[in-house]
């Protein structure tokens, strides 16, 4: 079944949500017939192409017209929708039930690679519902770890779980928007990035520590090479005759 974003005024979309929950939201007022829906491939169009409208009929406890009115919100605005906080701060509107996981927003179908996900691979999945995947990964990547080019293993499994990741993200189920969604990513992916430019600053400093301490090690060897193996010259019987 066709899934679309409801877009609001301040350009926030809610959904995803098929052709049967768009016209309860359309009896509880909550979308009019300018209200603009946007396919999950991103082309938009106005709700009353796809929702028949009628006489609003308020659902218990939906926020009524006059209501909106008298606080000076437009109908089909970010107000107009329900203002229940999710565990991530932002409010949207829930799936509708029976939306299909596989079904990718076009945001999400567009996004390339999770470096997140990449750089914590089993971190990663067991925050993302997959607890089972995420620590074979990690006592995998140890026993693989000690076998000659072992690492290797792991290594693409990473990189497989970073091209994957917006695509796993969505699918977990723990996200109600794609954008909400992606700033979730984004921040695994900062994340990430902090990590590499410190391991990358040990590694720095630690090649800076041994060139500096290499020349005075040497120094000391060579001294104490002049001192062990210093030549005493015995003269022979024949010279000591001679003389």
């Amino acid at each position: 079944m066709e899934q679309f974003y409801v877009v609001a005024d301040d350009g926030q979309k809610y959904g995803p949500a098929d052709a049967g929950l768009l016209a309860r939201w359309a009896l509880e007022d909550r979308i009019g017939p300018d209200s603009i829906l946007e396919y999950m491939d991103g082309r938009r169009c106005a709700a009353d192409q796809v929702v028949t409208f009628g006489p609003p009929m308020p659902a218990p406890g939906a926020i009524s017209p006059g209501a909106l009115a008298a606080a000076g919100n437009f109908a089909g605005s970010a107000a107009a929708f329900p203002q229940s906080v999710n565990a991530y701060g932002e409010t949207p509107y829930p799936r509708s039930e029976g939306t299909s996981l596989d079904v990718l927003p076009h945001e999400i179908a567009s996004k390339k690679f999770n470096f997140g996900a990449f750089w914590f691979s089993w971190l990663w999945l067991c925050f993302h519902g997959k607890v089972g995947l995420g620590l074979a990964l990690f006592f995998g990547s140890i026993v693989l770890g000690i076998i000659p080019f072992g690492g290797i293993v792991p290594l693409v499994a990473s990189l497989f779980i970073g091209f994957s990741g917006y695509k796993l993200a969505w699918q977990s189920g723990k996200f109600q928007t794609a954008e909400q969604c992606i700033a979730v990513q984004k921040k695994w992916s900062l994340w990430a990035g902090i990590f590499l430019l410190a391991t990358l600053a040990l590694v720095a400093l630690s090649i800076v520590m041994a060139l500096m301490s290499g020349p005075v090690t040497a120094t000391k060897q060579s001294g104490k090479s002049k001192k062990t193996y210093k030549r005493e010259v015995i003269p022979s019987p024949a010279a000591k005759m001679h003389k």
